[in-house]
């Protein structure tokens, strides 16, 4: 009923009473939550979320994943920081006074497995009002507390928070990469490419359930790092490169988000919606991974990961579609300059690496772009240009063989430590 996608194909087969109720709300009780949740930020500060439901969906084990997918709906639609509004999901009557419908608690303790900032409210102990489904009115009393007693308990833990926010890892550098599908992960993945280096960490800005990886949390490194169906980048082995040559005490981590095929508008606000709406399906289905904003994406979990460390640079490998344009490195500077300031950094400590496309020496389809990404020392400070030079493709003149991947992710990583060292290129 609260997902948008599916509810008018739900309310179509409904009870005719269950289609009264929901034409109070005009038949979308989402879409009205949402415009009370924007009138109401007119006055306030949205600080969580409550939900009660599931006898209806008893024992699906998908209910948490669809929980999820509204949750971050709201937090998308209502422009809010998923670290500072808690989901509270509240036990179904219990097993132990009897609840019809109590198998669903244990689907209900695995929300927190699956939604980061998410907790359980149990219902132990609360007898229903008779019909083992619906609590008793003293019960709702007793219910209404623990609510309130979970929230008191995470806003004590927010300030505490708070509090140590301004003191993060400065031994854990973190770096941004965005691009399209060189930068996607375009490359097999190899036995090679799945050794483990425990200093090397990603954090994924959509989830990968199969892999069981969640947008907003950090994990170990080991490829695919931008979704779960993609392959090998040169990300991977950027951050082995760096943890290779860094002091033992530096841990690397990296958040990256990609999509094949699009235009370096993608990533400028002002643009995406109108580059989106005449795109084809296929660029539509990847952006929508990214709730169709793919650069606010990469700002939100940049948010998160800028509570432990420190962001150190940001990799870009883009411009296949914009061969030539003489006006893409003005268009990277926009982007670039937006990310500081939207994220409060200071450019000259946080410098842009740019990887040429497949380069003219090996056939390159798009090497004339190699020319445009040349001049982009010379528009934006702190930023440096990483070669191609020697790299082969897999046939098609655009994408890198894994193998190049592999040369091009050091590449990155020794220009980074030169920036590091101090030294430039």
């Amino acid at each position: 009923m609260f997902d948008e996608d599916k509810s008018q194909s739900y309310l179509s087969t409904a009870a005719d009473w269950l289609k009264n109720i929901a034409a109070l709300y005009g038949n979308h009780p989402y879409n009205i939550l949402v415009e009370l949740g924007r009138k109401a930020q007119q006055d306030g500060v949205i600080i969580g979320i409550l939900l009660h439901q599931g006898e209806t969906n008893t024992g699906d084990q998908q209910w948490p994943n669809n929980v999820k997918k509204i949750y971050d709906r709201l937090i998308y639609d209502l422009h809010l920081d998923p670290t500072k509004v808690p989901l509270f999901v509240g036990e179904v009557v219990n097993d132990d006074v009897g609840g019809s419908c109590a198998y669903h608690n244990n689907i209900i303790a695995n929300v927190p497995n699956i939604i980061p900032n998410s907790y359980v409210i149990k219902s132990n102990g609360l007898p229903s009002g008779g019909d083992n489904l619906h609590f008793s009115a003293q019960s709702y009393r007793e219910f209404g507390k623990r609510y309130v007693e979970a929230m008191l308990s995470i806003l004590e833990s927010q300030n505490n928070e708070e509090t140590n926010e301004n003191n993060p890892n400065p031994n854990f550098h973190i770096y941004l990469a965005f691009g399209q599908s060189n930068m996607d992960d375009a490359g097999e993945i190899e036995s090679q490419d799945l050794s483990i280096f425990e200093r090397f960490k990603m954090m994924p800005a959509v989830d990968f359930p199969s892999k069981q990886r969640y947008k907003g949390n950090w994990y170990t490194s080991v490829p695919p790092l931008c979704r779960e169906t993609s392959g090998l980048s040169p990300c991977y082995y950027f951050g082995r490169e760096l943890v290779s040559n860094l002091p033992e005490e530096i841990t690397v981590g990296i958040i990256n988000v990609a999509v094949p095929g699009c235009s370096i508008d993608l990533f400028d606000q002002d643009l995406c919606q109108n580059y989106l709406a005449s795109a084809a399906d296929w660029l539509q289905n990847f952006a929508k991974s990214y709730n169709n904003d793919p650069y606010q994406s990469l700002i939100d979990a940049a948010k998160i990961a800028q509570k432990d460390g420190v962001i150190k640079g940001v990799l870009l490998h883009q411009g296949e579609t914009n061969n030539g344009d003489p006006n893409w490195p003005g268009k990277v500077k926009k982007i670039y300059n937006k990310m500081l300031n939207d994220l409060g950094l200071n450019g000259n400590d946080v410098a842009l690496l740019v990887g040429e496309t497949v380069n003219a020496d090996i056939g390159g389809a798009c090497s004339l772009h190699n020319n445009v990404i040349a001049n982009i020392p010379n528009v934006i400070p702190n930023s440096y240009v990483v070669k191609s030079n020697g790299l082969a493709h897999k046939g098609d003149r655009l994408h890198f063989t894994s193998e190049s991947y592999l040369i091009f992710g050091k590449r990155y990583a020794e220009v980074m430590l030169n920036v590091l060292r101090g030294e430039g290129n």
